[in-house]
């Protein structure tokens, strides 16, 4: 069965449903009837969002994306992969990094930092370095996106280094995924900091900020003007 009769028959959807109901996962039911997803609650394939079109700002500097990920630490002799998710396993939590990330949106040049912390004086902090480490490459920040954090709308720390840096400052429209940085993708050469699947050395309490790198992504929303 072709992707578009999957979407316009009536039987199509029926069987999509009966399939979810006996167990099959959803990844499974796309590959037989020929539909990128499948909605798990209605069984109705979705439509993908993304065209293929590479989204840019025209200039280096004119527009830059930043984001935060938190990343759990890794106890010394693995995490929960190596030792299962007991309750003596969990007690043995020892704090969070949060990995700062500044994406240019024209050249896609990055700069990550992984840091103690995300509120005002710290994304401040980076904020500061990062401007100060794209003007060393030769780009000169005018504008950052970031989404509706408590430390980007209300910090003041943060909103004295833009102003002081003269940054016009956008934000992600509230509770809808946006076109900031991406940390999830590999953007630097930081040092894995995930649960592996074999014991490795414990991850630091104290960490010196990851060396800046770069990548390419690929930005499939509008951004602001």
């Amino acid at each position: 069965m072709g992707h578009a009769d999957a979407r316009a028959t009536v039987y199509a959807r029926q069987l999509i449903v009966q399939r979810y109901q006996a167990g099959w996962p959803p990844a499974r039911i796309a590959e037989q009837l020929g539909v990128s997803t499948v909605d798990p609650i209605t069984g109705m394939p979705v439509r993908r969002r993304h065209t293929g079109i590479r989204y840019e700002r025209r200039s280096p500097g004119e527009l830059l994306h930043i984001d935060v990920k938190k990343l759990g630490r890794v106890p010394d002799g693995g995490g929960w992969r190596v030792h299962g998710r007991s309750e003596q396993v969990r007690g043995r939590g020892i704090g969070y990094d949060y990995l700062h990330v500044a994406l240019d949106d024209h050249t896609r040049l990055a700069y990550v930092e992984a840091l103690p912390g995300e509120r005002d004086t710290a994304a401040a902090a980076f904020l500061h370095r990062a401007v100060a480490w794209f003007r060393h490459h030769g780009i000169t920040v005018l504008r950052i996106l970031t989404d509706n954090a408590l430390a980007y709308r209300r910090g003041t720390c943060w909103a004295a280094v833009c102003t002081a840096l003269g940054l016009r400052r956008r934000y992600i429209k509230p509770a809808a995924p946006g076109p900031t940085a991406q940390p999830n993708a590999p953007t630097a050469p930081c040092s894995p900091n995930s649960p592996t699947p074999s014991p490795g050395p414990p991850t630091p309490t104290a960490r010196q900020p990851c060396p800046p790198g770069s990548s390419t992504t690929t930005l499939n929303a509008h951004t602001p003007p």
